[in-house]
C-alpha cells in the first residue's frame, strides 16, 4: 500500500507505523532528514530526489508486517520554529485522512477434477477421446479468496503450438459483483461444462490435439500501482475427436477400447438421471 499526498513542504509525522517507513527508507541507503535539519524523533522531512521517483510519494509501508484489517492513514504537516517542529494549520481535503483495508490472503486457484460427459473424472495427463468437436467436459474447479476480495477468475483453454481456443468460465469482481462491495469469495467446487461455451462461441471446437486447461484467478489486494496476489493452475490432456469411420464405441463409458461388464456398471450407477447436459445427436 502507497499513499501520496501533494502540495505540502516541510516534516511528515510518521504516526503508529513509522518504524515500518525507517526501515523502508534504511535498505535504499536514503537519508531519513533533509540537510541541514537534524533528526526529529518521530518525524522525517520530504525528500524530492534519489530513490523518490514521485515527488508527493510521502511514505512507503510495508502492510505485510501488519494484520489484515481496516486502517487509517492521518497526514500532518510540520514546520521548523526555533529548531521546534510545529504543526502547520493546513485545510483538511479528502486526502487529508484516508482508509485502507489492509489482507494478504492468498487466492486459490485449483482444477479440481475433469470429467467426461458422463460425469467420470479422467485420471491426470489422461487421453479424451471425443464423438465430435463440442462433445462436452465437466470442470470441478476452485476460485476463491477467503477475505471476499477476489477480483476475477478464468478458466482459458489452450492448445498444441500457442494456440488459444477461447474460455470455458470466467467471472469479475466489477460489474457483476460490485453492488454489495467488498464480498466476492469466488466458487468452490463448482462444476463448469463445455458444452455452453461451445454454444456461445466463447470455445472453439475441439480438435486433435494436447490441450492446456488453465485457471488463473487474480485478488483486488493492490499496492497502489499494481495488484499483487493470483493463483494459478494447469491441467494437460489429449483430445482425440472421432467419426464414425474411426470405430469409436460411445458405449466404452470407461474409454478402455472395449465395451464390457464395468461399463455396464457405469450405465447402472448414472441410470435414471435427469440432470444431464444435452448434446447433439452422435
Amino acid at each position: 500500500m502507497n499513499s501520496r499526498s501533494g502540495g505540502m513542504d516541510g516534516w511528515a509525522a510518521g504516526g503508529q507505523h513509522r518504524d515500518q517507513y525507517s526501515e523502508v527508507r534504511d535498505q535504499v541507503g536514503q537519508p531519513r532528514t533533509k540537510p541541514p535539519f537534524p533528526a526529529i524523533a518521530g518525524l522525517y522531512a520530504r525528500t524530492d530526489s534519489g530513490y523518490w521517483a514521485f515527488p508527493d510519494l510521502m511514505a512507503i509501508w510495508n502492510t505485510r508486517a501488519i494484520p489484515n484489517g481496516r486502517y487509517d492513514i492521518l497526514c500532518k504537516g510540520y514546520f521548523l520554529f526555533l529548531g521546534a517542529p510545529i504543526e502547520a494549520s493546513l485545510p483538511d481535503n479528502e486526502l487529508t485522512r484516508i482508509t485502507v483495508w489492509v489482507n494478504n490472503d492468498a487466492v486459490t486457484a485449483t482444477i479440481n477434477q475433469v470429467r467426461d460427459q458422463f460425469g467420470i473424472p479422467i485420471p491426470e495427463c489422461g487421453f479424451i477421446p471425443l464423438a465430435n468437436g463440442t462433445q462436452n467436459l465437466q470442470f470441478d474447479i476452485t476460485a476463491s479468496h477467503p477475505g471476499g476480495f477476489l477480483m476475477n477468475y478464468n478458466l482459458d483453454v489452450l492448445y498444441g503450438r500457442n494456440q488459444y481456443a477461447g474460455y470455458i468460465a470466467r467471472d469479475q469482481y466489477v460489474g457483476a459483483h460490485d453492488s454489495t462491495p467488498p464480498t466476492c469469495p469466488g466458487i468452490v467446487n463448482t462444476i463448469s461444462n463445455s458444452a455452453p461455451a461451445h454454444a456461445a462461441h466463447t470455445l472453439q471446437d475441439w480438435t486433435s490435439c494436447a490441450y492446456e486447461f488453465r485457471l488463473t484467478a487474480w485478488a483486488r489486494t493492490t499496492d497502489g500501482f499494481t495488484h499483487l496476489y493470483y493463483g494459478q493452475f494447469s491441467d494437460h490432456y489429449s483430445l482425440n475427436v472421432l467419426n464414425s469411420m474411426t470405430g469409436f464405441c460411445i458405449a466404452d463409458l470407461d474409454h478402455d477400447g472395449d465395451v464390457d461388464g464395468a461399463d455396464l456398471a457405469i450405465f447402472a450407477s448414472q441410470f435414471g438421471r435427469t440432470n444431464c447436459v444435452a448434446l447433439p445427436a452422435q
